[in-house]
């Protein structure tokens, strides 16, 4: 992958000389054929130099996002509608520029502004309705004073836990009732809610609340869920899910800032599907047997759920951690945002080009907008900002991230990979765990790992404080980078992940074409007895990926490995539990067609002698089922066992004691048999 000529119109500002810049080098290293004004002033004194470089025709790049805002506005008001969807932006001042390695860091200044430009494909959007109706649940009076004031903006419904402390209201402006909350399902505009011990409000309560003595099981449905009630949280996952808010009540800052934001819950509101399923290839099940469960087990939100042999996701319920699409074997759950093809596209664009501006020693920082992002820019403010060899990328959730992606990163020319996760997901990390673990297997089987510096070279960074980070970025050690094989990544995940693979040991001095991976990776080879299989072939239908295959002229199992997941349906679903998985990675060109796992004499007809079955399969048929069976009892009926479909329902007609067989059919009598005596014509007797 070469670099190109930057295809923006670009502004550059040093932010009043508070970093370095020089433009003649930029220009040089962008391929620019002037030289770059550096601006000082540009947001301030020097607005005239961003409104001079607005053209209708041509897209703008401003090295500044701090200011983006005002300069977006400014682009809009222009009269001859040199509109602001020509102008972006991009960060150069947190991410490079505001560093104690500043005087070093261009190279990564032009890597940041050369990836600025690739395109990023919109993931689906999906509207999400609410009328406002809100259920308040909490205890006694604050939970009354809390719905009141909301009912002024909403719809409310106030189910209490407890009334010990309730003074009556004169008038009941809304609903009330007591009860316990047992389930809450849904989100925002569809949450079903299954209540205990419900009783509604007694309108002739005076001193003391009472409601009805008669308790029942009650079904609700609201758009939004205020929970005040303390206790164990409605919804217990870590990740967000919209329509419920909860607030501790006795937190006046905390309930009041949750009222304001609850209120604004009314009208439509668009949310992304962050990611695609594609049930074809999905190995969740087959024919009733459960094999991949990854991303059920792993779902922090509950957005995923078992549909038989296939899964279901509520995207209204999907927070976009990702942790699915990072452990799904086949790639039936691809995420969206971004999406995968098109990351690996970003990473490799960024390393070339850090690549060719001379850097050195390149460390992939892998972040989420939410956190990470903050966190960079408090350490580029109060700290000594990111090292010079450190290259922010910047995700929705760094969960999602898999194996194909970091082992795609080392094979573009990364020295090291780090992964900032925010401390609030900690207990969502095994997924991400996982890829880490693999990424450092795969390295470390193709002698990548350089023992006298030692470490991992794909880890996992849990910082809240910016110091404890800028420590670990600072301290990392300085290793040299695996190669430069980058690839064009197209096609499903798992094909990039293949691509991934090939690019890192051509890059590799191994010479064994096969190296061992950890129990749970998605690639690997089957194991058949063959003294124990029938070729019943079951494994073939139920394997999703179509790595089994049946042989197309003669009893065979085949066995294409590049296809295989992992999954063990084959396993789960061989009667004669013939089948073991061993995981691993075959680099061999013969990966890419199907060897043969197990084979078989074709069985002929004892009458016809046509091919029908394999020799191993009827023989031990055979010899299950004999005396096994009132109609299997002697030669002639265990022969039926060796005769084809059409010769078995012959056959068995011919059998003397054939439990079939009807006795004689009674001759028809008519009139005339009667008017003879009786006798069927014909007959003497």
């Amino acid at each position: 992958m070469t670099t190109k000529k930057l295809a923006r119109k670009l502004l550059i500002c040093d932010c009043d000389q508070t970093m370095p810049l020089n433009g003649a080098k930029l220009s040089l290293a962008l391929g620019l054929p002037d030289n770059l004004f550096v601006n000082s002033s540009l947001c301030r004194s020097q607005i005239d130099n961003f409104r001079g470089a607005l053209c209708k025709n041509e897209r703008l790049l401003v090295a500044c996002t701090q200011e983006a805002p005002l300069f977006h506005e400014i682009a809009s008001d222009q009269e001859d509608g040199c509109g602001a969807e020509n102008v972006s932006f991009v960060n150069i001042r947190e991410l490079a520029g505001w560093s104690d390695e500043a005087d070093k860091a261009q190279p990564k200044m032009v890597a940041l502004l050369q990836t600025s430009d690739l395109p990023s494909s919109p993931a689906r959007l999906m509207t999400l309705r609410s009328s406002g109706h809100c259920l308040v649940y909490g205890r006694g009076q604050i939970a009354y004073d809390t719905a009141l004031k909301l009912s002024q903006r909403l719809s409310v419904t106030l189910i209490l836990v407890d009334a010990d402390d309730l003074m009556l209201p004169s008038t009941n402006l809304f609903p009330m009732a007591i009860g316990k909350i047992e389930k809450l399902q849904g989100a925002l505009g569809g949450f079903e809610i299954t209540i205990a011990d419900y009783a509604t409000s007694s309108p002739s309560s005076r001193a003391v609340a009472s409601f009805g003595k008669e308790r029942t099981r009650m079904e609700l449905s609201c758009d939004v869920v205020f929970d005040l009630s303390k206790g164990v949280p409605l919804i217990t996952s870590a990740v967000p899910r919209d329509g419920y808010v909860r607030a501790d009540p006795e937190q006046a800052g905390e309930l009041a800032s949750s009222m304001y934001d609850i209120a604004d819950f009314v009208g439509e509101f668009e949310k992304p599907i962050y990611v695609d399923y594609e049930k074809g290839i999905c190995a969740h099940g087959r024919s009733g047997k459960v094999g991949c469960t990854k991303c059920l087990d792993h779902c922090p939100a509950s957005a995923i759920s078992s549909a038989g042999d296939f899964v279901h996701i509520d995207s209204a319920v999907c927070g976009g951690c990702g942790n699915c699409h990072a452990l799904c074997p086949t790639g039936a759950i691809q995420y969206t945002y971004p999406r995968l093809d098109e990351l690996v596209t970003r990473l490799q664009k960024l390393l070339t080009a850090y690549r060719h501006a001379k850097g050195s020693n390149p460390v992939v920082l892998f972040c989420d907008e939410a956190h990470g992002l903050p966190l960079i820019a408090a350490l580029s403010r109060y700290g000594k900002g990111l090292p010079a060899n450190v290259l922010p990328v910047s995700l929705h959730s760094v969960l999602a991230l898999g194996h194909e992606t970091l082992l795609a990163a080392f094979a573009a020319g990364a020295a090291h990979v780090s992964v900032l996760v925010p401390p609030a997901r900690r207990q969502e990390l095994g997924a991400l765990n996982d890829q880490l673990g693999l990424c450092n297997r795969v390295l470390e089987q193709l002698d990548f790992v350089d023992s006298p510096q030692g470490g991992l070279q794909a880890e996992m960074l849990i910082e809240q404080d910016p110091f404890a980070l800028e420590t670990a970025l600072y301290e990392l050690p300085a290793r040299k980078p695996i190669g430069a094989n980058s690839f064009t990544a197209t096609g499903s995940k798992r094909d990039i992940a293949h691509m991934a693979f090939s690019a890192l040991f051509e890059a590799s001095s191994l010479a064994n074409e096969q190296i061992d991976l950890p129990d749970g990776a998605p690639y690997g080879i089957v194991r058949v007895d063959s003294a124990s299989c029938t070729l019943c072939l079951a494994c073939v239908g139920s394997c999703p990926a179509h790595a089994l295959l049946d042989g197309t002229e003669h009893p065979q199992l085949r066995f294409h490995e590049r296809n295989c997941v992992q999954c063990g349906l084959c396993a789960a679903t061989c009667p004669e539990s013939a089948i073991t998985l061993e995981p691993r990675y075959n680099f061999s060109q013969h990966v890419q067609s199907a060897i043969v796992l197990h084979e078989d004499e074709p069985f002929e007809c004892l009458r016809c002698n046509k091919p029908f079955g394999s020799r191993q399969a009827i023989l031990r048929v055979s010899s299950i089922l004999a005396g096994k069976n009132p109609m299997l009892q002697t030669g002639p009926q265990l022969d039926l066992l060796k005769m084809c479909d059409d010769c078995r329902v012959i056959a068995q007609t011919e059998i003397s004691d054939n439990p079939m067989a009807m006795g004689e059919v009674p001759q028809v009598r008519t009139t005339e048999d009667y008017l003879n005596g009786g006798k069927p014509d014909g007959d003497e007797k």
